[in-house]
């Protein structure tokens, strides 16, 4: 798509061309697509693709789209893939390329928008609610492995027992390096780099209390730190990674990626579900299950306390008791 040769952007890649100001136009464009999170670019640039390719089928102009092009093309989105998620995605991501482009922006039509929320009724589906995971499964999968050391049930149950304790997102997890960690006598310390809450990417500090419990997620942060062979240091390694089996047993693959979230579900689901009966639980299950627990005092730390919340409180972490 040619979002920077429609509109406004027309005229000012002529004037900074003229003026001899070219990478002040680059510099711009790059401002531009960074209105929107790393994520949900991605996620509209996949939904743009659809667009493309249908358009391209049935010989429409691919942009800027027209309203009748683009309500057949959200019925065949209806058609096809029956998921209001598909649809949103898609009226979203057409709606930002024409925002962009600085051009009429045929989404904000009140015809297409009555399409796309009469689709989005015709495929909406009850919300399945996962059920939060309990201190007592907790426990009871820490004193069951209390003297494995094997690498991926160590990794398995120091990230669960954060997700708790620390009411953090898997990807809050996922993101942490070896440098956002700090590990003091009564508590442990994290820096949260990229949240949810945190769209300006302001960063946040987190402290965890040290119970010394067979729960504490500090201590058993450090046996896995021990088993994996990870040391403190101002490493940008990724703190949680995916284990390699090799003759010597496991260990952590060289490559500086983060566990994937589908085989962080996989892997730590799967190890606490014998302790959870017939619950349905997800990785978010450890994020709710420990909002039901009481405050915990907190040592003195002159850094911020918590996780910051949607609406701009801020939460303390619970001792897993």
């Amino acid at each position: 798509l040619n979002l920077f040769d429609q509109g406004f952007w027309k005229e000012l890649q002529q004037k900074t061309l003229s003026s001899g100001e070219t990478h002040l136009f680059e510099l711009l464009t790059k401002t531009a697509l960074h209105a929107k999170a790393e994520g949900t670019v991605t996620n509209y640039t996949n939904s743009l693709r659809r667009w493309i390719e249908f358009a391209r089928v049935k010989s429409f102009n691919v942009f800027p789209a027209s309203v009748i092009d683009v309500s057949l093309f959200i019925s065949h989105l209806s058609s096809t893939y029956k998921s209001s998620s598909v649809i949103q995605s898609s009226y979203c991501a057409l709606k930002w390329v024409h925002d962009i482009a600085g051009i009429h922006n045929p989404m904000e039509n009140k015809f297409l928008q009555n399409l796309v929320e009469g689709a989005k009724r015709e495929h909406a589906k009850p919300v399945s609610k996962k059920a939060p995971v309990t201190s007592e499964a907790l426990e009871e999968c820490c004193t069951k492995y209390q003297g494995c050391d094997t690498l991926t049930v160590r990794r398995d149950i120091s990230i669960a027992l954060l997700l708790f304790a620390g009411f953090l997102r898997y990807n809050e997890i996922a993101d942490l390096k070896i440098q956002d960690v700090v590990i003091c006598d009564t508590h442990l310390q994290l820096t949260i780099r990229k949240s949810k809450t945190d769209q300006y990417r302001k960063g946040n500090e987190l402290v965890i209390h040290r119970s010394n419990k067979i729960t504490c997620p500090v201590l058993n942060l450090e046996k896995y730190m021990r088993v994996a062979s990870i040391s403190l240091d101002h490493s940008a390694n990724f703190l949680f990674r995916p284990v390699t089996h090799t003759k010597a047993g496991y260990k952590l693959i060289d490559r500086n990626k983060p566990l994937s979230q589908t085989r962080a579900r996989e892997s730590i689901i799967g190890r606490l579900q014998e302790f959870m009966g017939d619950a349905n639980i997800s990785l978010h299950s450890f994020r709710s299950g420990g909002g039901g627990l009481p405050k915990q005092p907190m040592p003195k730390c002159p850094t911020a306390v918590g996780n910051d919340m949607a609406d701009g409180s801020r939460i303390q972490p619970r001792t897993v008791t």
